[in-house]
């Protein structure tokens, strides 16, 4: 072990005189990492600026993948622990990128209504999920006391948008290979919804009918208490139920709702509003006869009720609404989980567990590797001071020895 690392070993236990300045020198000039540094030395050449198209791929590279700078800090960093950073900043980027890929197709149809932009908005969204895993996994690895809180703000961060993307990973595999299944689950619930509508029209609400019932009702119960000798007995019995005449000889379907007696016209509105019942119903059933023709809830509302197929779908059977669709897949995949329905379940599940496993691990790396020795000792400021007076020291002794033979 060379000088400087047997030095700032001791110092953060018993704070030990560092070496000399000549140990850094000799340190810095046989360390392989800084090899490039002394060729830089020795020639008195500037690292070279990166190129434009250098400059947007490391953008490109920030973006997608973990930096592994960002695992460890910068008092005390040995090889092991850089290497060890790369792995764990591999591994967060391999879990983040599997669930970008199985994200993206859920996120593309979500955007479906926007156009020629769904694409783009779709990969920016996910590209800023990306990110923020990444950036919570940096922050989940920055665990020393005084920033403790912080570090497990990013560890619940990064377990959190894992279990959702996880999730997600599941619908949108289900959304690309499965979208004719959503899409018959929807016309089933539309054709679910449509028998409804006709059965509620038994009992849709009519303020004709039920101001004509309430006062046929009223009417015939007031009558019942009027005497027989009541003289406003016999214009109640014509506003109720007409005249004797019409009572025994009038064919009501004839007259006017405008002309009808009180009674009558609770009858006819009655009949109304059951024929318009009986009549959907019947043509409704005869719709069903096509539905059991096609064999295909999807086609049968295609071909038979093209209105309510135009205000649902496009024209390849495809959802309008990409949100709807969204929560149809995860409905389909749930249905199948409770019917036991594997078969169907291998692509979904499969890319699920992937997420899963990948997930949990980088979730797990990152915690252990906030908590290995060394990397807490890379933020270790009581090192990181240590470091900084010692090289204060040897700045001092440099700059005097030089002083001392310019004055020689």
């Amino acid at each position: 072990m060379s000088p400087l690392k047997q030095s700032l070993n001791h110092a953060v236990d018993d704070n030990d005189v560092l070496p000399t300045h000549e140990a850094l020198y000799h340190w810095i000039a046989d360390h392989p990492d800084y090899a490039d540094l002394v060729e830089q030395a020795k020639h008195n050449t500037p690292a070279p600026a990166l190129s434009p198209v250098q400059t947007r791929i490391a953008w490109v590279k920030n973006l997608f993948f973990a930096n592994p700078d960002e695992f460890y800090g910068r008092a005390y960093v040995t090889k092991e622990l850089v290497e060890q950073s790369n792995v764990t900043a591999r591994v967060v980027s391999g879990s983040g990128l599997v669930d970008f890929v199985s994200n993206y197709s859920l996120f593309l149809v979500t955007f479906r209504g926007m156009g020629l932009l769904s694409p783009i908005l779709a990969l920016i969204l996910d590209a800023l999920l990306l990110k923020f895993a990444n950036d919570c996994a940096a922050g989940a690895s920055g665990h020393k006391p005084s920033i403790r809180p912080w570090a497990r703000a990013g560890l619940v961060g990064l377990v959190g948008i894992n279990i959702i993307r996880t999730l997600v990973s599941g619908v949108g595999t289900e959304m690309l290979l499965n979208a004719p299944a959503i899409s018959e689950l929807k016309a089933q619930t539309l054709i679910v919804e449509h028998e409804q509508k006709i059965e509620s029209l038994q009992s849709l609400p009519n303020p004709r009918l039920r101001q004509a019932k309430n006062d046929c009702e009223k009417g015939m119960a007031d009558l019942k208490q009027m005497a027989a000798t009541d003289p406003n007995r016999n214009l109640l019995i014509v506003r109720l139920l007409g005249s004797y005449q019409q009572q025994t000889q009038q064919d009501w379907g004839k007259v006017p709702e405008g002309q009808l007696p009180v009674c009558p016209l609770a009858e006819r509105l009655q009949a109304n509003a059951l024929k318009n019942y009986e009549t959907a119903k019947a043509n409704w059933e005869t719709l069903k006869l096509q539905r059991l023709a096609v064999g295909n809830d999807l086609g049968f509302l295609q071909t038979s009720v093209p209105e309510l197929y135009r205000a649902h779908f496009e024209p390849n059977g495809e959802m309008k609404s990409g949100i709807e669709a969204a929560g149809f897949a995860a409905k389909n995949l749930l249905n199948k989980a409770m019917r036991g329905n594997w078969p169907e379940l291998i692509m979904p599940g499969f890319v699920m567990l992937l997420s899963i496993v990948t997930s949990g691990t980088a979730c797990y790396l990152t915690f252990t590797h906030a908590r290995r020795p060394d990397t807490q000792r890379s933020r270790n400021s009581a090192v990181e001071q240590e470091r900084d007076r010692w090289l204060e020291q040897q700045y001092q002794a440099i700059s005097s020895a030089r002083r001392t033979i310019l004055h020689r």
